[in-house]
This record gives C-alpha cells, sequence and structure tokens, in this order.
C-alpha cells in the first residue's frame, strides 16, 4: 500500500450510521446488485465525498474479520459525473491507513477484473493481484 505521494481531498470523510439512506442511493444508482446492507454498513468502515445532499463516491469494508487480521475493501462507488477528481484514492487511502490502524495485517481488494479503471488505481496504490474468484447468488435445489 503506498500513499505518500497523494494528496487527501478536503471533501473526503468517515461515513457514519446516519450516512447509510444516502450510501444505499448511491449504491442503487451504480450498482446492478440492488441490495446493500445496512449491517455491513454500520459495522464497516466508509469514507465518502457529498455534493450537495447527495452522496456521490464511497469506499468501504465488506468483510471485517479480527480472528485473521483481514479485512476486504468493496463497495468502492463514484457517480459518472464526478469520477477523475480524486474522491476513490482519497477514500481508499484513508480507508487502508484506518485499517492498518486498527491492528488488521492483511488489506484485501474485491474487485470487478472488466472494471480496468479500478484495477489500475489498486495497482497504483500498491494492490498487488492474489487470486480470482467468483460472487454470484448460489440457489438450493
Amino acid at each position: 500500500f503506498r500513499h505518500s505521494s497523494y494528496t487527501i481531498h478536503p471533501a473526503v470523510r468517515r461515513l457514519t450510521p446516519q450516512d447509510f439512506p444516502k450510501a444505499r442511493e448511491l449504491y442503487q444508482r451504480n450498482s446492478e446488485y440492488g441490495n446493500f446492507d445496512r449491517d455491513q454498513f454500520n459495522n464497516g468502515i466508509y469514507f465518502g465525498v457529498q455534493e450537495g445532499s447527495d452522496l456521490v463516491s464511497m469506499a468501504g469494508t465488506t468483510v471485517l474479520c479480527m480472528d485473521y487480521r483481514s479485512a476486504t475493501i468493496g463497495n468502492v462507488i463514484t457517480d459518472a459525473s464526478y469520477r477523475n477528481r480524486g474522491y476513490a484514492t482519497s477514500e481508499l487511502i484513508l480507508l487502508c491507513k484506518e485499517i492498518l490502524e486498527e491492528a488488521y495485517d492483511c488489506v484485501c481488494i474485491k474487485a470487478n477484473r472488466g472494471n480496468m479503471a479500478s484495477v489500475s488505481l489498486y495497482r497504483r496504490l500498491g494492490f498487488v493481484k492474489k487470486s480470482e474468484y467468483f460472487e454470484g447468488i448460489g440457489i438450493r435445489k
């Protein structure tokens, strides 16, 4: 994880449980998956940027596992008209710093391999590909 050459955007802030409705709206505007879990948000670590009354960018944890001292980052989302302003980069830097300060040793990123802008950002920040996995909804037969 490399961050010393980046400046943190001043609009980025730590999100709180009160931000959940706006986070859910951002997620629904930008994701093919309709559901965004309140417990995951409230128990996770999230940073974001609000413009006017809308949350326009956020990044947060999808898994925090103290038993294995590891955290997984996902839900990195920025509205299309707010991209390339440094929001996601700043959110990820602050998110990783907080995760590591809280005694987690391993930070993983969950990314869609077809989203080259995200993959490029993660690589610039020093993340390296270790494995691939498929995420989907299972149906019991």
